[in-house]
């Protein structure tokens, strides 16, 4: 997947399915699978993009946050909330 949004899930060595219909459309993560409305979602930088994750290109330095959407009501996390505030 190299330097995509889906390189950079692989690279968490977290399981994971792709959807053998789609292209890059993930449908499991870590046993948690699409269902419904609800289902994994990313964002890059903050932004959320309109391809599928291994369309994405990522370069060195971007925050990828990918995570499971209980409804498109629901905001995305915000990277500042995720990480360590030491």
């Amino acid at each position: 997947w190299d330097d995509t949004a889906l390189g950079a899930l692989d690279a968490t060595d977290l399981p994971y399915e792709i959807s053998t219909r789609w292209s890059g459309f993930v449908e499991a993560i870590a046993g948690q699978r699409n269902k419904g409305q609800a289902g994994w979602m990313y964002q890059v930088n903050g932004e959320i993009p309109p391809v599928a994750a291994d369309k994405k290109v990522v370069t060195a330095g971007d925050k990828v946050i990918w995570w499971y959407s209980r409804s498109m009501d629901q905001p995305p996390p915000l990277w500042e909330d995720l990480v360590s505030k030491k």
